[in-house]
């Protein structure tokens, strides 16, 4: 704390009864830990859920499951559902236990650059950032990747750990290739301790071997696993063929000048939507950048944390979920800002409570975190309710406009009923979700048809996915509508729209070969016929 703020004030604050904010916020961070242990899954994270399953049963992504998303984030899925099956609250653990990791690399931070104790400000700041948004943003890449990130800045000061700095930022940008942007920053700073050191550059080879080899051991790794698995060219085209293509999709640049101007207009959506981070930082900003060993800690999480948000610009597409690891990052310096106040006022009387409630109103002052609470609060409401009273409320919480909770939970429910355990299923349409509830197996390797609607890919992929029916046979094929998704497919039509204007052969297909069972919802159903 000497680094950060003056003697004085740190004996004083040692002098007040901190453990009674450190209570406080603990209880708050313990009320966001609770409410993410209870979210389902959104679309992605069903995605994900289902490639992990298949892989576990002996396939690999891309190859026997595909989705576009780099390979990370289907090895965390995995891990989760090897240790606690594929229901999502074993997910959410391994979620919520990353977080922790996070905050214990921030607290390890803080101890050196500022106060240990200044991570119980952190702690609330950075749960509530990562999860105002809710249930479709968790799960997610960048989640996992803020711990990454956060831990390879904490390593990078230990000259023996380089080569575990290199192979966490690589990790991190196998989740989502921005991520990784930050090892150059930890690079750069690991050469200046060298070299501050030894009185000169001598140990730059050293330094820039660990890198290099720490990062060649995670994607010698990789393509050892893929290239075993024989979905090294599968993994080749989704990546630098379809991946390039949809990253065009709905790009925003055309709106803005340049790069900077991405990039400004990502700092604004971050500065206007998480308040929490804004206020935090000014506040460390004026009250506690003090010393030589907060200025490197601080300019360090800075950088990394521009390195990230560049990566958010460069995508183009702002979803709140990209922000994850950039909040990470703010959270930290955020938390220090509200340390600071508390140790300046908590002498005060009623200071130290003055300084939670300048923590806390911010957690209400945009629109999304202000609806976290409401939800948090419906959720709340109906814990002890009947279950139909429940089911009410909690379809209209997890729904989405392209997304409806009830039409997927009727045709998961059609599906246990009517399928048999050992044929297979096909969803023509992007709610993957079906097969992980309903324990059915998908007929293609396309899991959802984003592959076949987009205008890039689709020649190719409708082919493949008719010789995959073809082969399996499903028992039934679900085909969905009102899932239109201009900036993910390139086209304003739904899956039934596309099926009835641009897909003959599936059309064909459902004609000879099915009928038209049953409707779930947003989901027409046909079932092969005997």
């Amino acid at each position: 704390m000497a680094n950060a703020l003056d003697q004085s004030e740190t004996k004083a604050a040692a002098s007040q009864p901190a453990w009674t904010a450190a209570l406080a916020c603990l209880l708050l961070s313990l009320v966001f830990i609770l409410h993410l242990l209870v979210l389902p899954f959104g679309r992605d994270q069903a995605i994900f859920a289902v490639v992990a399953d298949t892989m576990l049963v002996g396939g690999a992504p891309y190859k026997d499951a595909w989705d576009f998303k780099p390979p990370g984030i289907f090895f965390v899925y995995a891990f989760a559902q090897l240790f606690f099956g594929p229901a999502e609250t074993g997910l959410r653990i391994i979620e919520a236990a990353t977080l922790c990791l996070g905050l214990w690399v921030a607290y390890r931070i803080s101890a050196e650059a500022v106060d240990r104790r200044a991570v119980f400000f952190i702690a609330p700041v950075f749960l509530f950032g990562i999860t105002q948004y809710g249930f479709w943003h968790v799960g997610q890449p960048e989640v996992f990747g803020a711990a990454l990130i956060l831990l390879a800045i904490y390593l990078s000061s230990i000259p023996r750990a380089l080569w575990a700095v290199a192979g966490l930022y690589v990790c991190a940008a196998l989740l989502k290739p921005p991520l990784g942007g930050g090892i150059l920053i930890s690079y750069a700073f690991a050469l200046y301790a060298v070299a501050k050191a030894n009185g000169g550059w001598r140990g730059a080879v050293s330094v820039t071997l660990q890198f290099a080899l720490g990062a060649a051991a995670i994607l010698g790794a990789l393509f050892l696993y893929l290239a075993a698995a024989g979905a090294f060219d599968d993994f080749y085209w989704t990546l630098f063929v379809f991946t390039p293509n949809y990253t065009g999709v709905g790009n925003v640049s055309y709106q803005l000048a340049s790069l900077a101007g991405l990039f400004l207009h990502g700092l604004k959506k971050l500065v206007a939507n998480w308040p929490v981070l804004s206020v935090g930082v000014l506040l460390f900003t004026g009250l506690g950048l003090r010393g030589r060993r907060a200025a490197k800690w601080s300019l360090h999480l800075i950088l990394v944390a521009g390195m990230t948000l560049l990566g958010v610009a460069l995508q183009a597409k702002f979803f709140p979920y990209h922000y994850a690891a950039t909040v990470g990052l703010c959270a930290v310096l955020a938390g220090w800002g509200y340390w600071a106040l508390y140790v300046r006022i908590s002498h005060w009387p009623l200071g130290g409570l003055l300084a939670l409630c300048v923590m806390v109103v911010p957690m209400f002052l945009s629109r999304p975190s202000l609806r976290y609470w409401q939800n948090g609060a419906a959720l709340a409401s109906v814990a002890f309710a009947l279950p139909q009273e429940k089911a009410a409320v909690t379809d209209k919480l997890y729904s989405t406009g392209n997304m409806d909770r009830r039409s997927n939970l009727d045709a998961v429910a059609w599906a246990r009923k009517h399928v048999p355990e050992d044929e297979t299923i096909y969803i023509w349409g992007f709610e993957p979700v079906i097969y992980l509830q309903s324990g059915r197996r998908p007929a293609s390797r396309f899991i959802y048809n984003v592959a076949q609607r987009a205008e890039w890919s689709a020649g190719m992929a409708r082919a493949e996915l008719m010789r995959s029916l073809e082969a399996n046979d499903p028992f039934a094929i679900f085909v969905q509508s009102q899932d239109i998704m201009p900036a993910v497919t390139g086209s304003g039509l739904d899956s039934r729209q596309t099926l009835d204007r641009e897909f003959p052969e599936l059309r064909a297909l459902l004609g000879s070969g099915y009928t038209h069972t049953a409707d779930a919802g947003r989901f027409r159903i046909y079932q092969r016929k005997p």
